[in-house]
């Protein structure tokens, strides 16, 4: 079986589908790995050291999208490189076939199997295959260093010979696992840190890090699928936070941003998009 590993087409993509590591424990199963040129550059890897791991590099994409019985990729092909797909190959990745299934049509035209790793279901047995919590915790993560970054201000409390410099508050909206991350890092770097998630047993996540939750009275709304209920002011917090940005992902629809105004002045504000969250109407 012949494996093939693409340079990412996508504008600004930095990730690449397999590291050596990876291709080595393939390579010693008996598959053969092809790798484009250039494929790993931009997350940091070598042509030389996917040679060092046995696989073999090649100029030639097309023939690698013709010849690949197994293509592991970050984003979804182009529809010109669906087209030059082996008829009967695997396809993996997050190739999104909700958001625009006409998109894959080319694939699927050629007998291509497609395997969307975002849909995989969040469940023990399925933990080694999950894609997207990897993500999101890199995604929370760099939250934390680009507001630390970014803010005019120090996280940490210093207590210096010219005085005190009190500690940066962060406030973190949504307590998943990029949130979860996003509390942990700026939870290191010093910073006072709140959270709020419309899952009430979010809190204990939340507080097992260090910092506090807001227990929010939503009037009995306690899950995302009645968010769309709730008032503007239906909050007992109206003087903690001049406005947040609430949101919710629905795999089988465009997500949707629910703004919330309140009294605080934030200072800066990150905010985590997918390619589908590119809406958020913030003063």
């Amino acid at each position: 079986m012949r494996l093939g590993i693409l340079k990412e087409a996508a504008p600004g993509e930095t990730r690449v589908a397999l590291l050596p590591d990876s291709v080595k424990a393939l390579v010693a199963q008996g598959l053969e790995v092809y790798v484009e040129q250039g494929a790993g550059l931009l997350a940091g890897v070598a042509d030389e050291a996917y040679a060092v791991a046995g696989a073999t590099l090649t100029s030639d994409r097309t023939a690698l999208l013709g010849s690949a019985d197994l293509l592991p990729v970050v984003n979804a092909p182009d529809e010109t490189s669906q087209r030059l797909l082996k008829s009967g190959a695997v396809v993996a990745g997050f190739l999104r076939p909700l958001d625009d299934p006409a998109v894959l049509l080319p694939a699927i035209e050629r007998g291509v199997t497609l395997f969307a790793m975002e849909l995989v279901p969040r469940i023990s047995r399925a933990q080694a295959m999950d894609a997207l919590s990897s993500m999101a915790t890199i995604a929370g993560y760099k939250a934390a260093v680009l507001a630390a970054s970014s803010l005019p201000k120090l996280f940490p409390l210093l207590m210096t010979a010219a005085g005190t410099v009190p500690p940066a508050k962060v406030f973190v909206i949504g307590a998943g696992v990029a949130g979860l991350q996003a509390i942990a890092t700026a939870r290191r770097l010093g910073a006072v840190v709140e959270a709020y998630d419309v899952r009430a047993a979010a809190g204990e996540q939340v507080r097992s890090l260090g910092a506090k939750f807001l227990d929010v009275d939503l009037g009995g709304i306690d899950t995302e699928d009645n968010l769309d209920s709730i008032s503007p002011h239906q909050s007992d917090h109206e003087q903690n936070a001049r406005n947040s940005c609430h949101t919710r992902f629905n795999p089988e629809a465009p997500s949707q941003w629910i703004l919330h105004w309140f009294n605080l002045t934030i200072r800066k504000t990150v905010l985590l998009l997918s390619k589908q969250e590119e809406h958020c109407n913030a003063p």
